[in-house]
């Protein structure tokens, strides 16, 4: 995509959501809103465009190492 210039790299944009897993699963962990109850956090970077290029699923309240 970015050599078609469908991808603008000169700007982006980083936001995570917290969404309650009211099933759990292996990739949630305790919600930082609500600690009693497991969560997932999704991360998405999107350039310039609004164009996401980067979804990433992770625990509600795990370490942010490895995002970067």
């Amino acid at each position: 995509m970015h050599a078609a210039d469908a991808l603008d790299r000169t700007r982006a944009c980083v936001d995570a959501s917290h969404i309650l897993a009211k099933k759990g699963g292996e990739a949630t962990g305790p919600s930082p809103v609500d600690r009693a109850k497991a969560g997932s956090e999704h991360h998405l970077i999107c350039d310039g465009k609004n164009t996401p290029f980067k979804v990433i699923t992770t625990a509600a309240n795990g370490p942010p190492s490895g995002l970067a």
